[in-house]
């Protein structure tokens, strides 16, 4: 233990010395000279992409190819793979980045003060990414971008090349597509704005137009028509945009103005469009169209068309979690540390690395490997019980999402069932307190003069309740569909309406409600008006009821 203790001193001392005395320091070299055809390749690629990609294909036929370092080797592939992407030709066959990614990963420790290897290394994490979009990998894409979007925060947090902001702004591009396809949609919002803004500072008014775009198509979403027409004008106003776009909008828009006809020239167009949000969309507000409407076979279709679509998102739920975590997580870590200069950054590194390596050493001497293994042990428990709970927090949401669907599906069922309304019916007028009423009636012609004849025909108030209770036993959540469609009805107009819809007429209702004939007349109108009907009070509530059950 003495002699560990004494070497492990030497060789400590003998570090200091050597970090202290050498001028140039690992930290403070630069990575191997480039070769000198990437930078040219490079300087074309944003703006001749055809060009730059039969510029690598000329470097990659020379006969001294064989003979490239690795440095070279991984770089031509990175640009290989960047070509192809702004050619429009890349595929799930083109080269595979993850062997590039972690050789620019390495290299980038070997050389932190090198901006063009890390540039480098950021760029490789995102074309990374973007092949893997191609196989759907959107938890494993994702945190490509976030560590693409942290390395060109920390090392160029104020540069406004074009070339940096561009790559600035693609970054948000794709953190916010992949936000929106799993309906985060105040994340989604953020990236957008963040991609517009440096789109708008390289004056690429096509990107930002798009962005703007992409911020109607979220205040579409949750249902804010008139800030979304107006980002879509906004983005018309910089490029010329699809009026496919604005299919959604406009007929949501007509939709909460009651204007039918409009509303389905524009719904049933945005339907058939091939964008599944889009799609999706518009059966919703199709589906509550027809029902408004009461055409119950096209409801019942946009509907199943909706439920069936929402069913197949059901299996995104893992992933969606995933993302939401990654990047709160990646907001809270940026604005806990905010964003250092790499080279503030590189000496707080040698000074955590020197101390941790000494009290490594020394907690290596020191520490039992029974404790350590304990220690180890201790870890995987806690993380296998949080995996556990993760799964099961996971498996609830899953099970809780078919519950919901597996009880819609009913309700349109049972819905779509002639019969129902009828069997609901003969329930109801079979009912007790329906026939101790009816009987009540039952062979007396009560005319409207003749009301205060009968003043021991009026019921009880646990009569009138029972009345109430039994209708919503028949027609389930009876009261509070009624009230909640029709707001202005109180309580007392609730009674009124179960007497009315049961045939009762005015005279008859007064009598049973102890009141004048002039009074059950004003409350039956007044009734009609806040149900804004012209019918009879007791055909609009049977109508009402077959269109519900």
């Amino acid at each position: 233990m003495k002699h560990t203790a004494i070497i492990t001193g030497c060789l400590l001392l003998l570090s200091a010395l050597l970090v202290s005395c050498n001028d140039k320091a690992l930290s403070e070299r630069e990575a191997p000279h480039h070769h000198s055809e990437w930078k040219a390749i490079t300087q074309v690629m944003d703006h001749q992409p055809e060009k730059a990609m039969r510029m690598l294909d000329s470097v990659e036929s020379r006969e001294d190819a064989a003979q490239w370092s690795a440095f070279d080797r991984n770089e031509y592939l990175l640009l290989t793979v960047v070509a192809q992407y702004k050619n429009g030709i890349l595929s799930p066959q083109s080269q595979d980045l993850k062997p590039v990614v972690a050789f620019y990963d390495s290299l980038a420790m070997l050389y932190p003060r090198d901006k063009e290897l890390q540039l480098l290394l950021a760029e490789s994490y995102y074309y990374s990414a973007t092949e893997g979009a191609m196989s759907k990998k959107d938890g494993t894409v994702f945190n490509s971008y976030l560590q693409s979007l942290k390395i060109v925060e920390t090392y160029f947090p104020d540069d406004d090349s074009y070339h940096v902001m561009r790559f600035k702004a693609l970054i948000h591009t794709r953190l916010g597509e992949i936000l929106y396809g799993f309906n985060l949609m105040n994340q989604a919002m953020m990236s957008f704005q963040n991609a517009a803004d440096y789109f708008n500072k390289v004056h690429d008014t096509i990107g930002e137009a798009a962005m703007i775009r992409n911020q109607g198509s979220i205040y579409q979403v949750n249902k804010e028509y008139e800030k979304a027409l107006a980002q879509f004008n906004e983005a018309a106003r910089l490029a010329p945009m699809d009026e496919d776009l604005f299919l959604h909008s406009k007929g949501g828009l007509f939709l909460a103005q009651k204007e039918y006809d409009s509303a389905i020239w524009y719904l049933e167009r945005s339907f058939r469009l091939t964008d599944v949000h889009a799609t999706n969309n518009a059966a919703a507000d199709l589906a509550e169209l027809y029902r408004q409407r009461g055409d119950r076979e096209k409801e019942n279709y946009y509907t199943n068309y909706y439920v069936s679509s929402t069913f197949s998102e059901a299996n995104k739920v893992p992933t969606k979690m995933e993302i939401d975590y990654l990047y709160g997580h990646f907001l809270t870590e940026r604005a806990a540390s905010g964003v250092k200069h790499p080279e503030r950054k590189l000496e707080l590194f040698f000074i955590i690395a020197f101390a941790v390596l000494a009290l490594g050493i020394f907690a290596y001497v020191i520490v039992r490997n029974r404790r350590r293994i304990q220690h180890i042990e201790k870890q995987i428990t806690v993380i296998e019980a949080k995996h556990q709970q993760e799964t099961e927090g996971k498996d609830a949401q899953l099970k809780n999402i078919s519950q919901q669907l597996s009880d819609t599906q009913q309700e349109l069922q049972r819905r779509s069932n002639p019969s129902h309304f009828s069997s609901c019916w003969n329930q109801y007028i079979n009912s007790d307190i329906y026939q101790k009423i009816n009987a009540l009636v039952a062979g007396k012609d009560i005319m409207t003069k003749s009301v205060t004849m009968y003043p021991r025909l009026k019921l009880r108030d646990t009569d009138l309740i029972e009345l109430v209770q039994t209708m919503n036993d028949c027609f389930p959540e009876f009261s509070t569909r009624l009230l909640k469609t029709y707001p202005r009805l109180s309580s007392s107009d609730l009674r009124h309406c179960c007497l009315a819809v049961s045939g009762w007429n005015d005279a008859e209702i007064a009598v049973l409600e102890g009141i004048s004939y002039s009074g059950a007349n004003r409350k039956t109108n007044r009734i009609l008006n806040a149900m804004q009907a012209d019918s009879s009070l007791g055909q609009t509530l049977k109508m009402f009821m077959e269109n519900n059950w």
